[in-house]
């Protein structure tokens, strides 16, 4: 089991204060990013503890369940939905209510609930299977809309045609695509939009689209360099997210291929690591974490008002410039 020490070598924080970010101390003035960075690595290193008593805490509000589509290790290794699972165990603590965590359709494991969250893609014989647990469900992160439970998600659509956008007003003529698919005979959301795309604005991408089996950076590496073994780089590549594109940026170094004077790369999530690449990520910013924590606030609102119609609600993203692409001043 892993130690405060372990946490601390790689926080760089004292055992003393990780130990009061853990036991969620409210006199401690720390920064929320570095409370996040705490609790990530714990989870990492399946550090357990136990909090301390809370004596100005009340009764605890109710039993909600969260079920991920994927694995612990994917989510581990995927700091988007970590961001999201810690935006939704801050607001249960806010709220005081008990939050289990299930993955990889466990439902069996899910006995008794008063709501729960489903985050990521579940077929609707899965959802009947919930629904006979509670009616309290709410969909986070899908782009499907449901006529009986609340969803949040973001507009794939939108953000798709707006980088695509942006590499025709850059003058790009030859586009790329690298991604993957949760199932193998699925296309991605993001994957049937840039196709559509480039078929009605007449762009040439049917040798630069690569699709592999896991949202990876070893699965963005791997395509990208494969692409460039193949003799298909495009001038800009739209990347499905960014730890993808973190496997890309590397394989284009050992290429030599410079970015983005040979090659503009934008990609989407905007986890912490993006801003740190060598060139830095330009890539769609979407608060993972406030998906978290407004996801369960809404649920509650489901369950504690007895609302019977659903809610769906669509949270805006931004594109934000750094290195890796061109801007369009840059090719006038």
């Amino acid at each position: 089991m892993a130690t405060l020490k372990e946490i601390s070598e790689i926080t760089k924080l004292s055992p003393s204060t990780i130990s009061r970010i853990l036991n969620e101390d409210s006199s401690l003035n720390v920064q929320e990013s570095t409370k996040k960075r705490v609790l990530e690595v714990a989870q990492q290193l399946n550090y357990k503890f136990t909090k301390k008593n809370n004596k100005n805490v009340s009764a605890s509000n109710g039993n909600f369940v969260v079920i991920s589509s994927f694995s612990e290790k994917e989510e581990i290794n995927d700091p988007y939905y970590l961001s999201i699972k810690y935006g939704v165990k801050n607001e249960a603590t806010l709220k005081n209510v008990n939050v289990s965590f299930f993955y990889e359709s466990d439902f069996s494991a899910i006995k008794d609930a008063d709501g729960i969250i489903v985050i990521g893609k579940f077929s609707d014989e899965s959802l009947e299977v919930l629904e006979k647990v509670t009616s309290n469900i709410l969909l986070l992160d899908q782009q499907k809309k449901s006529a009986k439970f609340d969803n949040i998600s973001i507009d794939l659509e939108e953000i798709t045609k707006s980088i695509l956008t942006h590499f025709r007003k850059c003058g790009f003529k030859k586009i790329g695509y690298i991604g993957a698919r949760d199932f193998e005979e699925i296309r991605d959301e993001r994957e049937k939009i840039f196709v559509n795309y480039c078929i009605l604005n007449s762009l040439n991408y049917t040798n630069s689209l690569y699709v592999g089996n896991e949202f990876s950076s070893n699965v963005g590496y791997e395509l990208m360099t494969k692409m460039v073994n193949d003799g298909n780089v495009p001038e800009a590549i739209l990347v499905a997210n960014d730890s993808l594109a973190i496997g890309v940026i590397k394989a284009c170094h050992e290429n030599k291929i410079s970015i983005p004077e040979m090659l503009s790369i934008i990609s989407i999530n905007d986890i912490p690591a993006s801003e740190f690449t060598f060139p830095s990520l330009s890539t769609v910013h979407i608060d993972s974490e406030f998906l978290g924590s407004f996801g369960l606030k809404l649920l509650l609102d489901r369950y504690e008002t007895n609302r019977q119609f659903p809610v769906s609600v669509t949270i805006p993203t931004s594109l934000v410039f750094r290195e890796s692409c061109k801007k369009l001043e840059d090719t006038l």
